[in-house]
């Protein structure tokens, strides 16, 4: 498996010719030749998804499409995809070469901080009987932006499938019954399906095997829960006002607590009471344990901290982070929060 930015950093020519499939469009012109995978610069190609994505009257970029893409690229690279194509400009630089099809992949591409990608020209034989390679007329490139766009007739695995395969893995001993097993062969299969669809499926292969929980991972419902069935204290969580302690309460995933202080700093300005957050963490794996992810956790923290220290001169902790949820199972009291040693900003 190909990770996408070492993959466009170290392959060579022949390597990329092996790896990525070649086109077919024979059947819209016999005379359409595919060139061998080549290296582009995006600053040598024209990418305009306005109006040179001829094959979609819904001109431009979708950003939800991108953002899937993006998220898919970044997981591993699939050499099963065919590549984005180019037409070689019949006019001089500054750009040789026109981008036409694959925008939404470029697009991706860029965000991921690459600087090029590996592109197939498209060409056509003037006529049968001579050697000579012309550009496809725009019929041409209709048909075969089009017939690019069509699905590969094939059944997707529905979650179901791939759950009750890992129940039957269980079963035959060939996967260990563990939350981190069950998840790690997951990502290691599916390595570009999104992550809430792999949480699903790990979830209900552990319901439906009897799979002792490790960690506790918590939504608003299951924070709701927590606040229900176990904890010893009150607290509140949705920007409401806590009145035991004079200070508005929140909750957030790590990752997003840029968000949470922008609110606290909200209310802060217009009422001059503080607030407080109470942090959760995601999914534990063979690389990041909950300890781990604690600790990058504080450095949000603080690194947020100091940025506002640094930008009006002196740190106000309008949002003290108050502690996170108990979330390593038979090992952490449940009814009450996890303290985080913060250290002096």
């Amino acid at each position: 498996m190909y990770q996408t930015k070492h993959a466009y950093e170290t392959l060579g020519e022949k390597q990329i010719k092996d790896l990525f499939p070649k086109p077919d469009y024979s059947h819209i012109n016999s005379l359409i030749v595919i060139g061998d995978p080549i290296k582009v610069s995006f600053d040598d190609i024209d990418i305009d998804d306005e109006t040179g994505n001829i094959a979609r009257f819904d001109a431009g970029i979708d950003p939800a499409h991108v953002h899937a893409l993006k998220t898919s690229f970044a997981a591993a690279l699939l050499i099963t995809e065919e590549l984005p194509a180019l037409s070689e400009k019949n006019h001089p630089a500054p750009k040789k070469y026109i981008l036409k099809y694959g925008f939404g992949r470029v697009h991706a591409l860029m965000e991921l901080g690459l600087d090029g990608w590996f592109f197939n020209v498209i060409k056509k034989k003037k006529s049968e009987d001579s050697e000579e390679l012309v550009d496809l007329s725009q019929s041409e490139w209709e048909d075969v932006s089009l017939y690019e766009n069509e699905p590969v007739p094939k059944k997707h695995n529905k979650e179901q499938n791939i759950i009750d395969t890992a129940i039957k893995k269980i079963g035959r001993g060939d996967l260990d019954n563990t939350e981190t097993c069950i998840f790690d062969h997951l990502k290691k299969i599916f390595p570009n399906r999104p992550k809430p669809s792999l949480n699903r499926i790990k979830e209900a292969v552990m319901e439906a095997s009897n799979t002792k929980q490790k960690h506790t991972y918590y939504t608003e419902s299951k924070i709701k829960l927590w606040m229900k069935d176990h904890s010893s204290e009150d607290y509140v969580f949705n920007g409401d006002y806590d009145e035991k302690r004079k200070m508005y309460g929140f909750s957030c995933k790590h990752g997003t607590l840029n968000r949470t202080f922008i609110s606290a700093l909200k209310k802060f300005d217009e009422t001059g009471h503080k607030s407080y957050v109470v942090m959760h963490f995601g999914e534990v794996s063979g690389n990041s344990s909950m300890a781990q992810k604690r600790v990058l956790g504080i450095s949000e923290y603080v690194s947020i901290r100091k940025s506002f220290k640094k930008m009006y001169g002196n740190d106000i902790e309008f949002l003290t982070l108050l502690g996170a949820f108990p979330q390593i199972t038979d090992v952490e009291d449940k009814k009450k929060l996890v303290k985080l040693n913060i250290p002096k900003i």
